[in-house]
This record gives C-alpha cells, sequence and structure tokens, in this order.
C-alpha cells in the first residue's frame, strides 16, 4: 500500500518574494513622484500685472501696478518681481492691462527714444 502525503502547500512569507519587494518599490516610488509634481506646481511668485494700459514711454509707478502670485517655473525671472520696481523706469512698449510686467517691456527714462505727447 502506498501512503499519500498531504499535498498542503507550504507556507512562503511574501516579503520574501522578489515580485513583492519590486511591486512596494513601485508604489514608494509612485508615490513620491506624484507628491513631487504637485508640490512643483503650487509654487507661485509674486509679479507685477498692469493695473491699466500703460503706453510707450510713460512712467510706471506703483499705482499702474498690482502684486499677484502666479506659477511661472523657469520664466519667473523674465517679469517685473516684488520690489524690482526703480526709480525713472518707463515703458518701451504697450503693456496691456492684465498682463505680466515683462522686463523687456521697461527701459530708463534717459535711454527712452519714444515717449507720449498729449496734443490738445
Amino acid at each position: 500500500m502506498t501512503a499519500f502525503s498531504s499535498a498542503t502547500p507550504s507556507r512562503r512569507r511574501p516579503w520574501g518574494d522578489v515580485r513583492f519587494v519590486v511591486g512596494i518599490v513601485l508604489i514608494v516610488v509612485s508615490v513620491a513622484g506624484v507628491w513631487f509634481v504637485a508640490s512643483a506646481a503650487r509654487h507661485t511668485t509674486p509679479v507685477y500685472v498692469a493695473a491699466r494700459t500703460i503706453v510707450p514711454g510713460e512712467t510706471i509707478t506703483d499705482a499702474d501696478l498690482r502684486l499677484v502670485d502666479v506659477a511661472l517655473g523657469a520664466t519667473a525671472d523674465g517679469y517685473l518681481a516684488d520690489g524690482a520696481l526703480v526709480g525713472d523706469t518707463v515703458t518701451l512698449r504697450t503693456i496691456a492691462a492684465g498682463e505680466l510686467v515683462p522686463l523687456e517691456a521697461m527701459g530708463d527714462a534717459a535711454e527712452a527714444r519714444s515717449t507720449g505727447i498729449v496734443v490738445q
């Protein structure tokens, strides 16, 4: 007579399996990646926006601007930041109301080639 051994599978520990470890690593990496992307999207920079239309040659004052927080990323250096407005600054091109104030649209009043003149 032959004896049959019981066919109960041996219990393996799940943390000893390579697939389990790779799965846990993938979950951790994906959670960290989502956290990084979400935190980068929330990073804002305070820059100035034109409160009204500013024409070329017009001197820019604090009354012409308002400060807003925007997410610009790497292009933030191209816009007028908080505290960067100096004394005799004029516009070199028209800046529409609501437009972020680019640094390339501003210049020194002594070097400006055009100005606004009102003829009555």
